[in-house]
C-alpha cells in the first residue's frame, strides 16, 4: 500500500519483488550447486508456467486485492488456494476429492478466519477486491500445479523458483 501510495504501479512492485528474489535465489544456487541452473528446453513450459501462470498472476491479483481490501481479508482469500489446487489436481493428476480433504480445507480456512481478527474487527468489502483476492488464490494454485509438473520431471525447488522469477523479470522488463 505504501509503495502504491508513493506512485509505484502494481507492475513496478511485482517486478521489483521478483527481480530481487530472483537474484537472491541465483546466488543461493551458485553457492549450492550450479547444475541446478540446467534445464531441458522441452521442460521450460512448466517452469515458465509456474512463473507467468502462477507467481506472476498471484502477485498481480494479490497486490491489487491488498489495495482494495483489508490485509486480513486479502490474506484469507489467498488461503483459499487449496480449493483450486484440489480441483486442478482432480482433473490434471486424477486425484480423488475425499471427505478428509474437504474437512481439512474447512478447518484450515476456519483457522485463518479466526486468527486474522476479521470477525472481531470487521472487514471492508469490495466486490472487485474479493474477485481479485480469489484470482490471486487461483494464481497461487497454478504455481503449485506447474511446480508439481516440474518436480515430477526431477527439478529441484530452487530451480523451479529461479526460473519462475526469471520469467517474470523478463516479462516485466518488456
Amino acid at each position: 500500500r505504501e509503495l502504491t501510495g508513493l506512485g509505484f504501479s502494481i507492475m513496478d512492485i511485482v517486478a521489483s519483488r521478483m527481480i530481487i528474489a530472483g537474484i537472491a535465489v541465483f546466488f543461493i544456487i551458485m553457492i549450492k550447486d550450479k547444475e541446478m541452473l540446467k534445464v531441458k528446453p522441452r521442460d521450460l513450459w512448466c517452469l515458465i508456467g509456474a512463473g507467468l501462470g502462477g507467481t506472476f498472476t498471484f502477485n498481480i491479483f494479490y497486490t491489487v486485492a491488498t489495495n482494495l481490501l483489508t490485509l486480513s481479508l486479502a490474506s484469507i482469500l489467498l488461503c483459499t488456494m487449496p480449493i483450486p489446487v484440489m480441483i486442478f489436481s482432480k482433473f490434471l493428476f486424477h486425484e480423488d476429492i475425499t471427505r478428509r480433504k474437504i474437512v481439512a480445507l474447512v478447518l484450515a480456512l476456519t483457522g485463518c478466519v479466526l486468527v486474522s481478527g476479521i470477525i472481531e474487527n470487521g472487514a471492508s468489502l469490495s466486490a472487485k477486491g474479493v474477485i481479485f483476492g480469489i484470482l490471486g488464490s487461483v494464481g497461487y494454485a497454478l504455481y503449485n500445479v506447474f511446480s508439481r509438473y516440474a518436480a515430477n520431471k526431477g527439478y529441484n525447488s530452487l530451480t523451479i523458483i529461479f526460473y519462475s522469477f526469471f520469467s517474470i523479470a523478463i516479462l516485466s522488463s518488456v
